[in-house]
């Protein structure tokens, strides 16, 4: 989902920073963006790192200039059930499903309000509302992350700054309605809207 998200938005015109905890995947996606014509850089941190992750983001604006779009698009599974799941583990997903999402709302958000514009998108999951049992830990992370982006949205809006979360309804898959290339052209078309169309939830259903 990352990588198709990239390759959507990415353009010659509009440089393109990745936060990733991976870096030979990250790697790979910079350098077929820069194939394309596209100036791309990717910082390497581990998302629960909240001081790393704040440095990385600061670090892509400070090379390559205030954000327009941002997609916090991290989360984690922990399988078990509500009775069975590892605390620890669940804990952990929290950080990167929400605690993460927070800390890069906060670091971009004063920004884009300074700048009266901008868009802070969040990929969100149909868990968040009818919860998978065996994956509890996911279904509270991604329920928390809907809360926050739709809080986010209530408070930026009216100070110019649009925050919403992309719902996905399935599961993704190549070649489906559900396939992450599709996902992604929804998240333009959403980033795109003008501000009488903020929505703070936009449920994608591959219909």
């Amino acid at each position: 989902m990352g990588g198709a998200l990239a390759h959507r938005f990415a353009t010659p015109q509009d440089p393109v920073g990745l936060v990733s905890n991976n870096s030979s995947v990250a790697e790979l996606l910079v350098e077929g963006l820069r194939a394309d014509g596209v100036d791309a850089h990717a910082a390497i941190t581990d998302i629960s790192d909240i001081g790393g992750l704040k440095d990385a983001l600061q670090g892509l604006m400070a090379e390559l200039g205030e954000p327009t779009v941002v997609i916090y698009n991290a989360s984690t599974n922990v399988s078990g059930t509500p009775t069975q799941v590892p605390v620890d583990d669940f804990v952990h997903g929290l950080v990167v499903g929400i605690t993460g999402a927070l800390v890069t709302l906060q670091t971009v958000a004063p920004v884009m309000v300074a700048r009266g514009s901008g868009t802070i998108l969040f990929t969100g999951s149909g868990v968040s509302i009818s919860p998978w049992v065996e994956e509890a830990g996911l279904s509270v992370q991604k329920a928390g992350l809907r809360n926050l982006a739709i809080a986010a949205n209530a408070e930026l809006a009216p100070k110019g700054v649009y925050a919403a979360t992309v719902t996905i309804m399935g599961a993704l898959a190549r070649d489906t309605v559900f396939d992450p290339e599709l996902i992604a052209d929804t998240f333009y078309e959403v980033a795109q809207r003008p501000s009488d169309e903020w929505l703070a939830e936009i449920r994608y259903t591959g219909g």
